[in-house]
């Protein structure tokens, strides 16, 4: 393991040392002694000697002090053993190699997630509790030898609940700049939240370009420094060596798995789902549509190419494949944007969509699936873009249909104005229909007809003779409506 001289600094603090370190870049491999002789430096070691022969002449250093030099780094401790300097430094290397070797080892050969094993490894050499969840918020494991944290509620919930409480996040969004580190940033760095007494080394592990695993080292037992954020980044790689060998995560796209999941009915606790919908960006959405894509032109561009371009297009989406179909749930309120984008993209490429009714519990995925495909069916390719608001009155309709007309239950004056109109050749049926459908406007339903407003008033005086119906009633004027819509759709 290549050390810095941040973690010399940390290792040697019992020497009280004072600090100079501009680089501090964890580079070196060894240490050794001084010699005026042969006075070059190695950038991979650290350079210990007397301190009034190490500094140019001139220095004020006291002729007892000892030198840890490393380029421009420098670690100056009053104290006069060179040796006993040394050999701590000796030491440091031997520790660190030896805990990078046995978690290495232990990465390499378990099968599973062995993230207890590498915790239990690890916790000494961090020398604080260490906590590692997966993307979802659940807690995979967490130090078995630390007692619980100042903050004894959320330790409680880490080890009793297994997840990240939901306030967590609730806090984390009084801190914007951590929220969005925390979603989006690999770098290791530290958190502060002295409101809540708490502060951490934090770092997320992705897998396939998603954040597939979080880790924290809670500032307990010692304080959090530079060093130990670089001895972190060694924790770090050797996760994402588990992650890439054993089975710990679906090799799977995240919200693929969450999304069979809420299909299936397996919906994620209150506490996981708060977490979940804050990584996904939904926590500030107050409404969505599922959209669901389909090929029928097998020979255009695949539809893993049309989620790629998705993605590119409509940034606030959440686009993946389920069932070989592209998906993708949008923000009603970004819809006004999507909407033109997507219709643009699938001109002329063979694929279509359909679009749900809007829905706002993630626990109502499974219907809006169904609208967005019933949407792409009654389509049948005809329309780029099938919106489920558009078809839903026909579907309806047309589900109810049979039983109606096998019932021989359309209104009463549906069937007297088909018998007058079947006999004379009239279009009174028609004409009842398109007036009650335009709010009984004279002016939009003699448009509607292209006829004289004249020509409608003798219609609708004629229909008033030959029916018995209150059109002033709402509940007639739907039942005649719906009984109309139900014959069109028979005869046809």
């Amino acid at each position: 393991m290549k050390l810095s001289m941040w973690i010399l600094a940390d290792w040697l603090g019992e020497f009280a040392p004072s600090l100079h370190i501009i680089e501090g870049k964890a580079g070196l491999t060894g240490t050794r002694l001084y010699s005026a002789g042969s006075p070059e430096q190695d950038p991979s070691a650290a350079i210990i000697g007397d301190a009034a022969q190490m500094l140019p002449r001139g220095s004020r250093a006291r002729t007892d002090a000892v030198l840890c030099l490393n380029g421009e780094d420098w670690l100056l401790f009053d104290h006069g053993d060179v040796g006993v300097i040394l050999n701590a430094c000796l030491e440091a290397f031997e520790f660190y190699n030896a805990w990078e070797s046995a978690i290495k080892d232990v990465a390499y050969a378990s099968p599973d997630a062995p993230f207890e094993k590498l915790l239990d490894l690890s916790s000494p050499v961090l020398k604080n509790p260490i906590l590692v969840a997966d993307w979802k918020g659940e807690v995979l494991a967490i130090s078995r030898n630390h007692k619980p944290i100042a903050d004894r509620e959320t330790w409680g919930h880490w080890v009793d609940q297994g997840y990240f409480p939901s306030y967590t996040y609730d806090r984390l969004k009084n801190y914007p700049q951590f929220l969005e580190d925390m979603n989006r940033s690999e770098e290791i760095r530290i958190f502060d939240f002295p409101q809540f007494e708490y502060r951490c080394i934090h770092f997320s592990v992705r897998y396939n370009n998603e954040t597939s695993l979080y880790v924290h080292i809670i500032e307990d037992d010692t304080k959090l420094t530079e060093g130990l954020i670089q001895v972190a980044s060694v924790l770090k790689q050797t996760i994402a060596i588990v992650l890439d060998r054993s089975n710990v995560m679906a090799k799977t796209n995240q919200i693929v798995s969450l999304f069979s999941d809420i299909i299936a009915g397996k919906y994620p606790e209150r506490d996981a789902l708060v977490w979940v919908r804050s990584q996904l960006g939904w926590d500030k959405s107050k409404a969505w549509y599922l959209v669901i894509f389909r090929n029928f032109l097998p020979e255009s561009f695949s539809e893993t190419a049309l989620l790629e371009v998705l993605k590119k297009q409509v940034r606030k989406g959440c686009s993946f494949i389920w069932e070989n179909h592209p998906i993708m749930i949008v923000d009603c309120e970004e819809w006004s944007v999507a909407f033109p984008k997507i219709k643009k993209l699938l001109g002329g490429s063979g694929f279509c969509c359909g679009v749900s009714m809007p829905f706002d519990k993630q626990k109502d995925l499974p219907f809006a699936l169904n609208q967005a495909k019933l949407s792409m069916e009654l389509s049948d390719g005809k329309n780029t873009i099938a919106m489920c608001e558009d078809c839903a009155w026909s579907y309806i309709v047309n589900e109810i249909k049979s039983q109606i007309t096998d019932m021989q239950m359309l209104h009463p004056a549906v069937k007297v104005l088909q018998e007058h109109d079947r006999q004379t050749g009239g279009q009174l049926t028609r004409t009842l229909y398109e007036y009650l459908r335009h709010e009984r406007s004279a002016d939009a339903t003699s448009k509607a007809l292209f006829i004289h407003r004249n020509s409608l008033r003798y219609r609708l005086d004629r229909i008033e003779e030959l029916i018995d119906a209150d059109l002033n009633d709402p509940d007639t004027r739907m039942y005649i409506i719906l009984s109309y819509e139900i014959k069109e759709m028979t005869s046809s």
